[in-house]
């Protein structure tokens, strides 16, 4: 990211608001932006989720395929995450702007999930060394307004959740490894898309059965 230059009125005129607890949009110092989540917004996916956190804007899809287990962890499934960074989120990803930023979201991302305590991997494999459930999550970046890492990580756990319900409510037969695998206690607990909630976050959940909801972690 370019760096901003601060004139001192402008370092002042924030070394105050700290002091005084205080935002140029009102919030205080620790207050979390408000956070709006919405399920289920692209059609030709397994679950996605559409998640805004002040001026960030983030859509991601799963889609749920049959792969081969790799060979280090013949007994588990895995995730691959691909982020692109949209030139209309900021001119700086112009070109190839935002690959670099791309790739240090999609490493965080393997780090985060790749794990028990996210996701049970053991459990999306179908036979030891042959066939497993392979996850693919695309992450988009439509508008970035800061707090990247927070929105995505929200929108992926929201986009997993969804795939979850999809294949509990249609596909139970067919992939009953996948609704199991996400079934960690890190992902949102129960059926109810109603009951999502983030730890210390107030944010509105938007879902096509549902009128909107206002949460509070």
């Amino acid at each position: 990211m370019a760096s901003v230059s601060l004139s001192e009125a402008e370092k002042v005129y924030i070394v105050h608001g700290v002091q005084e607890d205080l935002r140029v949009d009102g919030r205080g110092c620790e207050d979390y932006r408000g956070v709006e989540v919405e399920t289920d917004v692209v059609s030709n996916t397994s679950g996605s989720a559409r998640v805004r956190l002040g001026h960030t804007d983030i859509l991601v899809g799963v889609k749920a395929e049959m792969g081969t287990p790799k060979l280090e962890k013949p007994n588990e499934g895995y995730l691959e995450f691909f982020v692109d960074c949209s030139a209309n989120a900021t001119p700086e990803f112009e070109g190839r702007g935002g690959d670099d930023l791309g790739t240090e979201i999609a490493n965080t991302l393997y780090r985060i999930f790749h794990n028990k305590s996210s996701v049970d991997l053991e459990a999306l494999c179908i036979s030891p060394r042959e066939h497993c459930w392979v996850l693919y999550v695309d992450v988009l970046l439509l508008e970035c307004g800061g707090n990247l890492f927070d929105a995505i990580s929200i929108a992926v756990k929201a986009a997993l959740f969804n795939t979850r319900n999809q294949l509990q409510a249609n596909r139970w037969n067919t992939a009953p490894g996948i609704v199991c695998a996400l079934l960690s206690p890190d992902l949102p607990p129960g059926p109810d898309p109603s009951q999502v909630s983030i730890a210390d976050t107030r944010f509105r959940l938007l879902h096509p059965r549902l009128d909107h909801i206002d949460l509070v972690g």
